[in-house]
Parts: structure tokens; sequence; C-alpha cells
């Protein structure tokens, strides 16, 4: 297989001669450059071995049309995740692994391998200089560790991993979140019954990934009939590539057991093809409240398939979004009656901060569209970072879920993201919150303003604290 390295940049000056010469230079190379997925970042890759590209990356730094927080990994292999070739990229980052879905033009399921790229560690599996790569492969937009044995993911789905051993992500349970509305208004309620995806390991999966089996050795697909009816042995699905018709593959010798090698490479499908609700809409952060035990989940709009009532889910529009809570119990059930091996399963989907609509953006004392979120736990504060068009800047927020107040902490510079946000609770006996602004100035501007050069379109990054030392109060 191909291994290449793969350098995500972004370019300070995308006009500047300096930077054109640097591209025709390594299109010369036969690298390839490519913008990247969803925002004004570049992509370059570069065959294993060839390391010249490290010294033209710190000329272009230097001569300030590369921005300095570029971030290098490796890729092992590229396969398709959907022989339609309408699958998006997906990420999923947990402990430093850090795997990709990329769109593609064949057909072959399977995965992308990533391994962050760290000079101070080596991984014979991987490449000099990168770091191991592992655990199941679970297209996912964020997460956040919930929990001794639990893991939630969100995007269009709500999924959760029960490992087998803690702490080891190589095997175990994923579960798929299937919502029962209760409450139509104000961002909803909603009760969560978990659909078993089934279990799996590395030891079973990474030889089906090796292979390259072609999607068609996982599900057979037909178009919907008349009023989403399907042809005998289908069943119609909703999900985030459209509407169609799947049925399960015949077990084959390249793949024996077609519902374990689907329910990891074709994750989303098969939660659909199972009864899970695959309707949010950008789904966003995922944070954990350690002492008072509950999961909250950031959807960045309700809107479109979460309101148009063709599911499992019919909720009034919130333009500016949600962030949802709920509890965390142990003894839960699956929806077949299993139990569920973990003491921290969520169980509930409930509004905490509902975003408020005022003209065509958000009210200038509300969230508006939430992304990264983070909670404090001891000190009963929410942190929510914004990803908007709807305020004319991004704020940070602090909300404390005791008496439901709001607090700005930060306001980014036009144009700018609040991202990166990542509570430390104890370094040296105090706290410390991350936080990162992307893109100031830049994303979505006509041209920069007055005064406003190229090297302030650069992403910075710092933390707010240090927080007094804290012993966390009881639930």
């Amino acid at each position: 297989m191909n291994e290449l390295l793969e350098i995500i940049f972004r370019p300070t000056a995308r006009r500047s001669s300096t930077l054109s010469q640097l591209y025709d230079h390594w299109r010369i190379k036969e690298y390839v450059v490519e913008l990247w997925w969803g925002g004004p970042d570049m992509r370059l890759l570069v065959p294993l071995g060839d390391d010249s590209w490290q010294a033209e990356m710190s000329e272009g730094v230097n001569n300030g049309v590369i921005s300095p927080d570029w971030d290098v990994r490796l890729v092992k292999c590229m396969y398709s995740a959907d022989e339609v070739n309408t699958a998006p990229l997906f990420s999923v980052i947990h402990t430093g692994r850090c795997i990709a879905f990329p769109q593609g033009g064949n057909d072959i399921a399977g995965v992308c391998h990533i391994c962050d790229v760290d000079t101070s560690r080596a991984c014979p599996k991987c490449g000099a200089g990168a770091v191991q790569d592992g655990s199941l492969r679970i297209p996912a937009a964020e997460l956040n560790k919930a929990g001794k044995f639990a893991s939630i993911w969100i995007g269009q789905n709500i999924f959760l991993f029960i490992a087998d051993t803690e702490g080891d992500l190589s095997a175990g349970t994923l579960y798929a979140a299937r919502l029962e509305q209760e409450q139509r208004e104000n961002g909803g309620q909603m009760a969560i019954e978990w659909v078993d995806l089934g279990h799996a390991s590395d030891a079973e999966l990474l030889p089906l990934v090796e292979a390259r089996v072609p999607f068609s050795a996982l599900f057979e697909v037909a178009e919907p009939l008349e009023g989403d009816a399907c042809p005998d042995g289908f069943r119609f699905v909703r999900h985030a590539y459209g509407e169609e018709c799947l049925a399960l593959a015949k077990p084959s010798e390249a793949v024996p057991d077609p519902a374990l090698a689907a329910s990891r490479l074709e994750t989303r499908r098969y939660a659909a093809w199972k009864g899970a609700t695959t309707e949010l809409v950008k789904g966003e952060g995922v944070s954990y409240d350690t002492v008072n035990e509950r999961v909250y989940l950031a959807i960045s709009s309700v809107k479109a398939t979460m309101s148009d009532g063709k599911g499992d889910l019919d909720l009034d529009e919130v333009p500016c979004g949600v962030v949802y809570s709920g509890p965390v119990a142990a003894g839960v059930l699956d929806s077949d009656g299993k139990p569920m091996g973990s003491s921290h399963v969520m169980t509930r989907l409930e509004p905490t901060v509902v975003g408020r609509s005022e003209g065509k953006g958000c009210a200038a004392d509300s969230m508006a569209n939430p992304d990264n979120i983070t909670f404090l736990s001891g000190y009963g504060q929410l942190v929510i970072a914004e990803d908007t068009s709807k305020h004319h800047n991004a704020f940070l927020w602090s909300y404390d879920v005791q008496r439901g107040a709001m607090q700005r902490l930060m306001v980014a510079p036009p144009y700018g993201e609040l991202t990166g946000v990542h509570w430390i609770p104890d370094l040296g006996g105090f706290g410390y919150l991350t936080v990162s602004v992307q893109h100031p100035w830049s994303e979505g501007a006509d041209e920069l303003p007055e005064g406003i050069e190229e090297a302030d379109t650069r992403s910075f990054t710092g933390v707010l604290g240090p927080f007094p030392p804290l012993v966390p109060a009881s639930p």
C-alpha cells in the first residue's frame, strides 16, 4: 500500500508570488497540493522518505506566506468509504489516535489509517516518527470521553462505545442511539434507547481493511419505491448520504460476517439499517460532568431533518442551536433487552442551553451555533465556544448550570472561530482552560480591513487561568 505524509497548512497570503512559486515547485516534484475539506487550509501529500518538504515549508513560514501551526500525519493507505462516491470526510480523534474516512473515486470500502507525527516517538507499524494508531473505526464529528467504560460520539448519529477493558479501545461493543421524542418545543425532550451494533476488535477488522473489501461485500443497494417502500429483502434508510434501500450482503470468503464488517466500515449506514436515529444536524462538542454525572452534547442548529417529521424527530426549529444534557446510569438494557456493560450509559437528551433568535441572527446575550464545549467539573460551569455567522463576532461563554446564568468570557476578532476549549483541572495545583481562535479576520471576508495585515489572520491559542484550587463538591 502507498505511504504518504499529509501536511495540513494554512496559507497566510494566497495571492503571494512566493507561495505560487512554492506550489509550482511542489507540483513539479509530483506532490499533491489541494484545498483541505471545509475551510481555507491546504493539504500537501508527500511520498514517505522525501524529507525535502521540511525545509521548503520552513522557508514558507519564514517568508510569512504559511502559518507556522501546520500539522503532519502519516497516511498509511487511502480507501473510499462508499462505492457511490458520496461519503464526506469524517475524522475521529481519541487519546492521540486519528482515523479518517475520505471521499474517493473507487468502490473500495474501508478506512484511511492516519497517525499523528511525533518526533519524540516512533512506531514501527506506522513508520518512523509516527505515533501508534489503532482503535475501532467509527465515523463521527466530535467526541469526548464520558465515563469509565463508555465513550460517546456525536455526528448525525449518537454513538456509544463500551470497551471490553477500560482504557483499551482495541475491542468493544458499539451502540447507536434511537431517540424517542417526548416534547417538540424549546429544543425538545428525548429518551434514548441504545441499538446494539455488535462487538468487534482490531484483530477482526484490520484484515478486512488490509484486504480492501468492496462495498458490495457489505451491502446490496436498491432504489426506494413510492412511499419509501423497498423491494423484498431490503430496508428503507435515511442518513447523511441520502435515502436508499439496503440489504446486508451474503457472507463471502472475503467477508464471512458482513454485519460485523458493515458495523465498523459503514457505521452510519449500518446504524440506519438497524433502526437508529440518523437525523441530527451538525452534532458538535461532547463533554462530561464527573461530579454530577451528566453528559453534554452540542447541536449547532435544530432544523432540516430534525424538524421535517420524516423520521424519529419533529422538533421546532432552533436556528441558534441547543446544548443538550442527560444523566448516565448503570444497569441499562439495550433495545434487545440485553444489559449494557457500563455504569455510565446516557439515558436522556434534555435542553440545557437554547439559543435565542433575534432578527436574522441570534440575540447578543444568547449563544449562537455552539461548537466545542467543555465542562469544568466541580465549578459547575459549562464552557461553550461558537462557530457562527449569526453574531458579528464569535463568543466564548460560561454557563452556570445551577443558576442558569450565561457569562461572556471572550470575543473573537471578526470572522474568527473560537475552538480548542479544553479543561485541565489540576496542573501544579491550579486549573487552566485552553482556547484557540481560528482564521481571524479572514474566513468569509472579501478583503482585510484597513490596518489588518496577513499576519493578523493567523490562528492563535492560549490559556485562561490559573483557576483557584478546588476540591470538587459532592453531587
